[in-house]
């Protein structure tokens, strides 16, 4: 009897010594999977940082380029240069027209005078 209490407190022994072994084997393994997952997810941080900086980067050379771009001046100067249109800086002229006559006759000077200023800017002259 006393040989089959050894026996089972061997077995016993041999139980728990398993038990305790894989559960350490389990953790580590657990510890390492963690680290592992930590390394990537770093690298993955760092990645992102770095595109987060660049496109940081783009903006603000994109939107220096919409500054310099939608400048006044520089939209007249390509007005005149390609289009050859120029600011006019006549005041705004109300009409009031009471006979319809008067539209013709308002019609023909407008013309002449559109003929006149198409003839100076035809010369370089604005």
């Amino acid at each position: 009897m006393k040989t089959s209490k050894k026996k089972n407190k061997t077995l016993k022994i041999k139980f728990y010594f398993f038990v305790a072994i894989s559960t350490l084997i389990l953790l580590l393994s657990m510890d390492m999977y963690q680290k592992f997952k930590i390394d990537l997810i770093m690298k993955d941080l760092h990645q992102l940082e770095e595109r987060k900086k660049q496109l940081i980067s783009e903006t603000e050379l994109l939107r220096s380029q919409v500054d310099r771009l939608k400048n006044i001046d520089r939209i007249s100067k390509i007005a005149g240069e390609k289009l050859n249109l120029i600011n006019n800086a006549d005041d705004a002229v109300v009409i009031q027209i009471n006979d319809l006559d008067e539209v013709d006759d308002l019609k023909i000077k407008f013309a002449n005078r559109r003929n006149k200023e198409q003839k100076y800017n035809l010369a370089g002259v604005h």
